[in-house]
């Protein structure tokens, strides 16, 4: 009888802890609509900002720069190895725009994390920083990214870029 009521406790235990993570991943997936809805409603149409993304998984240094003109990324950073080319970077195609990083983050809330902290920017709605684990239990399964260097680009005549505004959101 004993063994019988530790597994019923150790059910009630899970369950109670898959319904705190229900309820975690509805406050964060709430505040990721807010962010999500903030930015489309404010987002520049030209930006750049560098992301740092860590992971298991081998990445080049330094970390990317992104330019984004009309939702199209151009990479602008140089590797440090003079080796490697711009292709290297081609690992940071999920990440190279704002939406990007929007969907990342969805993605990754479908996929019940364990744990999920996000960041936005409190006048843009951008994600800034995450830290997800996908599952307690596996040890290679971590993501986090920061974004740094956030500037909008201010517009001129004709779409062409034109000076660089203050940067916000670091």
């Amino acid at each position: 009888m004993g063994a019988s009521v530790m597994r019923a406790a150790t059910l009630v235990l899970a369950f109670v802890a898959t319904a705190a993570a229900r309820g975690q991943n509805l406050e964060i997936e709430k505040a990721l609509v807010t962010a999500e809805g903030m930015w489309a409603a404010k987002r520049p149409a030209a930006y750049e900002f560098t992301i740092q993304v860590s992971c298991f998984c081998p990445l080049p240094k330094p970390p990317p720069t992104f330019s984004v003109r009309n939702g199209v990324a151009t990479l602008l950073t140089k590797p440090d190895d003079p080796r490697l080319s711009n292709s290297s970077y081609s690992f940071y195609a999920r990440f190279n725009t704002m939406e990007k990083l929007f969907t990342t983050l969805r993605d990754h809330l479908r996929q019940q994390p364990t744990s999920m902290v996000v960041r936005y920017d409190p006048q843009l709605g951008y994600p800034v920083s995450a830290e997800i684990d996908v599952n307690k239990m596996v040890f290679d399964d971590e993501l986090s990214f920061r974004v740094s260097n956030f500037t909008p680009v201010v517009g001129s005549l004709f779409g062409a870029a034109g000076p660089l505004t203050p940067r916000v959101g670091q």
